[in-house]
């Protein structure tokens, strides 16, 4: 960003991390999407992979005929990791500690997401590698954190969920099975740590210091059901699974209703005050009699008999397009909108076109199918037009690695020939 003279705040040419190097040894989702995010602003992200152990999403959801998953990934794998540079490197290996050592250099940041075991195993602690570079700023993204009792749990999406809380949030009302809609605590997982990688980087521009950074995915995604940690202080209770309702009572209506068409066919309203709620009763009843039901005229009422006051509006909505129940609230000052599902988001979504939210990935297609994918575009919108038209896939499995070595490194071909780093 630069000032103007007014005082005010644009964006110059120049992406916001541009001249940032991240040295990225994570995998699976919430590591890769934080660098991935960082890669969008502008940083370099060289990604580390191993030969012992593969990413789980290279092997995972893979386009239809794709029979080599080191060359390509899986699309999870594609959306998390285009644009990256990949290097594949054994870290127990003189050859690839000497390399890594000297990516460590160059790097800015040193981002993983290991078991805490692991971690120091590998000698990636800040300990270690501020040996190596006095200004690094290494971050460990592990499931629970680098200390506590639960540091050395294994953490994938149904662990670290149940852990953190979320999962037995969610759930239809008064339902005795939790639900797990999707790994919400890895996308959590990604903006903390993206969060705490900037507020280094900001550190060590006040103070010139590096540091390590300890970062518990679950403690990232607890930190988000504040509400419900607050429930339990106040009430002394679980708060239980209570399906679309505000935690916080504070909206009401709050609810997802069935419209016309088939079982996709829904649109999400909640108004969170009196003045909303009447404009939308005006909505589902000219005739004025709704806004007058003495049941409904305050949010206590509303909620004291909210089977009611949703069948009210269900009925209302029944006979209606999701998108008409939308415009009709919007129009009235109504928070209301379909419940898009993935597929409307990409073939019919207008605000996202426009805003080029999506860009392709320059895949070949090969037979395969699809023939190409389209991925979120996540960078920063100065001119819509300033977005990137088009994405570089993911790598295949090491595919930079002379790159790295020669280009980036400065290794000559005789040291290669003598120094296996796998």
């Amino acid at each position: 960003m630069i000032r103007t003279e007014k005082g005010e705040y644009e964006m110059n040419n120049k992406r916001l991390l541009e001249g940032i190097t991240v040295l990225d040894l994570t995998w699976v989702m919430a590591g890769p999407g934080a660098t991935k995010l960082f890669n969008d602003f502008g940083a370099r992200v060289i990604r580390v992979e191993s030969n012992k152990t593969l990413d789980v999403l290279r092997t995972g959801w893979q386009r239809k005929n794709n029979k080599d998953f080191y060359e390509e990934g899986g699309w999870a794998f594609q959306d998390f990791n285009r644009e990256k540079i990949d290097i594949a490197l054994n870290l127990k290996t003189p050859g690839g500690r000497e390399v890594f050592e000297d990516l460590v250099r160059i790097s800015d940041f040193v981002v993983c997401n290991y078991g805490v075991k692991a971690f120091r195993k590998l000698g990636l602690t800040f300990e270690d590698l501020s040996k190596i570079k006095e200004d690094i700023i290494v971050l460990n993204a592990s499931g629970l954190g680098d200390t506590g009792p639960y540091s050395g749990y294994i953490t994938y999406a149904p662990s670290l969920m149940s852990v953190t809380g979320l999962m037995g949030l969610f759930g239809y009302e008064g339902a005795d099975t939790p639900e797990m809609p999707t790994p919400m605590a890895d996308y959590l997982g990604t903006l903390t740590l993206a969060n705490y990688m900037l507020a280094a980087l900001e550190y060590r521009r006040k103070t010139g210091k590096g540091q390590f950074v300890d970062v518990g995915q679950g403690e990232g995604a607890t930190a988000y059901i504040g509400p419900a940690i607050i429930h339990a202080q106040a009430n002394g209770a679980h708060p239980g699974r209570i399906g679309n309702r505000d935690w916080t009572g504070t909206c009401v209506p709050h609810n997802a209703y069935k419209c016309q068409g088939d079982d996709t066919a829904w649109c999400a309203i909640s108004c969170a005050d009196d003045a909303e709620w009447q404009a939308l009763a005006a909505l589902v009843d000219p005739s004025g009699k709704l806004s007058a039901d003495e049941r409904f005229l305050t949010r206590e009422g509303r909620l004291s008999n909210l089977e009611e006051l949703d069948a009210c509006i269900a009925a209302w909505t029944a006979d209606k397009h999701p998108q008409e129940v939308g415009d009709l609230c919007q129009k009235a000052g109504v928070s209301g909108s379909p419940v898009q599902t993935n597929y409307d988001l990409l073939h019919n979504d207008p605000h996202l076109r426009e805003r080029k939210f999506f860009a392709p990935l320059d895949l070949e297609p090969l037979g395969k199918y699809p023939e190409n994918f389209e991925v979120t575009n996540i960078a920063p919108v100065v001119k819509s037009a300033e977005r990137p038209e088009s994405f570089h896939r993911a790598p295949s499995w090491g595919e930079h690695t002379e790159y790295v070595l020669k280009e980036i490194l400065g290794k000559s071909q005789e040291w290669i020939d003598n120094n296996p780093i796998l």
